[in-house]
């Protein structure tokens, strides 16, 4: 193990949840991190992802962050080819795609096929698999579940902003953007998250991004926001031609989700075959459905977000060690935790 106070290669922060189990990603981490890198692992259990992320990335000491989900499997050359890119292009952020896991079940197949299409995910496909080579990128093309920032910008930006969660990772990459850190896309490494395993863990997931997004706008507003809400503004009329033109609106649905389901079926799979026309039609007009209303419900609600204020969380950190044959356990933490990262 470094002895305290060395400064190590690489920070990896994994928030965990009530009750989740971050086994198999530390297993998976420890199998790609490349030989002779200094790595520490920082796994921080709370209820609160942002600020889970912010109190471990206070107590990093690593020079590079990488941020991913307790349930996010990293390829054996994710971390090395992040790192790899940063240095290439002199940046200061880099992700990667997030990858559908080899579904369970029907459901979970289904959601992976909308989500991962370009019909699905039509402003953000790049996260999600849809750009194939690496370049300069913004807050649309990369995601906090495998995101790499270095250190002394994240923690100079004040960190994640908890306010917006879901959506902290793209209020920060557009304030370090504005400050000249580049951004890199890196196609070729990603990780592979499980995609929701029923319909209504699918749409409050969708809900949850359109509510985040509108929130965002309120909170910390930028230029390249204006696609979104010139896509809010496409889904509303939408909903006034289905009021006023049914016939009309069931033909342009009917030619949008076969357009999606051509989309999707190249995308998901599953062992029983692949998706099918009905079912990719019918789970992307919901995924839209349910991303607008909570764009509604972040256009109503969310100037509340300006001034919210956030009492003191109790949260885990635990530092890992890899080794050559399993992550071992160095030091355990338990504190109470402010609202930013300076008050962590």
């Amino acid at each position: 193990m470094a002895p305290a106070g060395t400064e190590l290669d690489v920070s990896v922060i994994i928030p965990v949840a009530p009750g989740a189990n971050p086994s198999r990603a530390l297993a998976a981490l420890r199998r790609g991190i490349p030989r002779g890198m200094k790595v520490e692992v920082l796994t921080v259990a709370g209820t609160h992802p942002s600020r889970q992320r912010n109190l471990a990335a206070n107590r990093a000491r690593g020079r590079t962050l990488w941020f991913i989900d307790h349930d996010a499997l990293a390829t054996p050359r994710t971390l090395g080819r992040l790192l790899g890119a940063m240095r290439r292009f002199g940046a200061g952020i880099a992700g990667g795609p997030n990858l559908a896991s080899l579904p369970q079940g029907r459901a979970e197949a289904v959601a992976a096929a909308v989500i991962g299409s370009t019909v699905g995910s039509p402003l953000v496909a790049a996260r999600y698999g849809g750009r194939s080579s690496t370049g300069p990128a913004g807050e649309r093309d990369l995601i906090l579940c495998n995101l790499a920032i270095d250190r002394e910008e994240f923690l100079a930006a004040g960190g994640f902003d908890p306010r917006l969660y879901p959506n902290e990772e793209n209020a920060l990459i557009n304030g370090l953007v504005r400050r000249g850190v580049r951004a890199i896309h890196v196609h070729d490494a990603p990780v592979r998250k499980p995609r929701p395993a029923t319909l209504r863990r699918f749409l409050v997931e969708s809900f949850r991004y359109g509510r985040g997004r509108m929130e965002q706008i309120w909170v910390a507003a930028a230029a390249g926001d204006a696609v979104f809400v010139l896509a809010f503004a496409a889904a509303i009329a939408g909903l006034v031609l289905a009021a006023v033109h049914p016939w009309l609106f069931a033909v342009a649905a009917s030619a949008y989700g076969t357009a999606g389901w051509r989309a999707a079926r190249s995308v998901g799979a599953e062992p029983g075959g692949r998706p099918t026309a009905a079912a990719c039609a019918g789970w992307l007009a919901a995924r839209h459905a349910a991303y607008a209303a909570g764009m509604c419900w972040g256009l109503v609600a969310g100037w509340r977000q300006r001034r919210l204020r956030w009492r003191p969380m109790q949260a885990t950190l635990r530092r890992h060690w890899p080794g050559p044959v399993a992550m071992r356990l160095v030091d355990t933490v338990s504190c109470r935790i402010g609202s930013i990262a300076k008050e962590a």
